[in-house]
């Protein structure tokens, strides 16, 4: 049984546009939440990865060197952890040469097992040794205390996870942050990610560091990433990332105190050093990748100790020292590179910062996404219906065309992030889904 109301409506070209503002309403209500959908998530961050590779950052042109604790160091020094005594070694050539910084992407949270009384406790367990060897072994330095020595030789930043799991019972204190940051705006711990406690260092080698920053990244839903947070909190305290602390000890003293700039809708920059980050509401920095793994200096850390390494190498560099070693799990994944050593993307931060290219999504782009994608499913409801299938097929290449150009160029000349797959994506669904309306309804019509 026909109803002549629903043969009307679907034989007019009302039919086509309630389709098409179907599919717009439901387009745009999948950009609403906040964080989105997985499949959303993924989709937005095709644009990112895509231009990083194609336009990826400009050098700073200050030198930034990565000591590499890779396979051959391993073989030539031994298995990891090293004796902290090695360490110190390594860390007092670096500093001797006056590097801007140097920072460890390693943690020093345990005593020294090899340490010459960790040793003696040990062989007391299990035999006695002889007075000779015990006051041989008491006479000789704590290899911590070796280490602290020389975190205090030089401009040495230490680095620290941060943990966000809840902990029943009493948690470690947090050190107290060495960056003393100036609020301006609303309070920014509404916005900063909090942690529960930190994995902190030895407290002798913390007394003794010029800074300390947390090394936590952001993983996305596919484990790539493409941000880092500045900031972190706890305990009403703010901490840097070891990024942020590594300019802060760069830039010397008299650049003022780290500020942290605050509005209505978030975290808007972060200040260090005389360098303005912006970041986005809760703080994070989109990272601005220079190319893949090894775009700057990696020096095997077997070669420095070694002395096959001019010490003037590192004079004025800001280093950074960490492994690329597959076994010490410090492996990441980057719109670059699946296997990215994480040392090096506080490389990439720090010289990104350096060389002020930044990428930004401001809080207005989120609304500027849904504007355009608003007026192109308008523009296609109004002229689709009264269009043929080449016309129409055209106008929906051009919208598209605009879309890719418009956001390749917003990253290209002023380096914003703009979402261009997903407009691009909904057009195409808009379109297709009003064609398809609209072939039904010529049908009908020829019926």
């Amino acid at each position: 049984m026909k109803v002549p109301a629903l043969d009307r409506f679907f034989g007019s070209r009302l039919f086509p546009r309630v389709v098409g503002g179907v599919l717009l309403i439901a387009a745009l209500a999948l950009t609403l939440p906040d964080p989105p959908p997985r499949f959303m998530e993924a989709v937005r961050l095709l644009s990112y990865d895509t231009l990083c590779r194609l336009y990826p950052g400009k050098p700073s042109g200050t030198p930034i060197i990565i000591v590499d604790i890779d396979l051959p160091s391993l073989e030539h020094v031994g298995q990891w952890p090293w004796p902290r005594d090695v360490t110190a070694a390594l860390l007092s050539r670096i500093n001797s040469a006056k590097p801007k910084a140097v920072g460890f992407d390693i943690i020093f949270g345990e005593p020294d097992r090899t340490s010459p009384m960790a040793v003696l406790q040990n062989l007391s367990q299990t035999t006695f040794p002889p007075n000779d060897v015990t006051r041989f072994l008491a006479s000789l330095p704590d290899h911590d205390s070796v280490l602290a020595k020389a975190v205090g030789s030089g401009p040495t930043v230490l680095s620290y996870p941060f943990s966000f799991d809840e902990v029943q019972g009493e948690l470690p204190a947090a050190p107290a942050p060495l960056a003393r940051f100036v609020r301006a705006g609303r309070d920014p711990l509404q916005y900063i990610p909090l942690a529960s406690f930190p994995d902190r260092n030895l407290p002798e080698l913390e007394e003794q560091a010029s800074g300390i920053g947390f090394f936590n990244m952001v993983m996305f839903s596919d484990g790539i990433i493409r941000s880092a947070p500045a900031l972190i909190a706890c305990k009403d305290a703010i901490y840097p990332s070891l990024a942020l602390e590594m300019l802060r000890i760069g830039a010397g003293p008299g650049k003022g105190n780290p500020i942290v700039k605050t509005s209505e809708n978030g975290i808007e920059a972060v200040r260090v050093g005389g360098i303005v980050i912006p970041a986005d509401r809760h703080g994070n920095i989109w990272i601005n990748y220079r190319g893949g793994a090894f775009s700057f200096p990696y020096i095997p850390a077997w070669k420095i100790l070694a002395g096959e390494v001019p010490d003037s190498t590192f004079k004025g560099a800001y280093v950074l020292i960490g492994t690329s070693a597959p076994g010490l799990m410090d492996l990441r994944a980057t719109p670059f590179d699946s296997v990215f050593p994480g040392v090096e993307v506080h490389a990439h931060l720090i010289d990104m910062a350096l060389a002020g290219d930044f990428l930004q999504k401001p809080d207005w782009v989120q609304g500027a996404e849904r504007a355009y994608l608003f007026l192109i499913g308008i523009v296609l409801i109004i002229y689709l219906p009264r269009m043929g299938s080449l016309r129409s097929g055209l106008l929906a290449t051009v919208m598209m065309t605009l879309v890719a150009v418009g956001g390749w160029s917003a990253y290209v000349n002023y380096r914003f992030i703009i979402d261009i797959v997903y407009p691009i994506l909904a057009t195409f669904i808009i379109f297709s889904g009003m064609t398809f309306a609209n072939y039904l309804r010529e049908e009908r019509e020829k019926g």
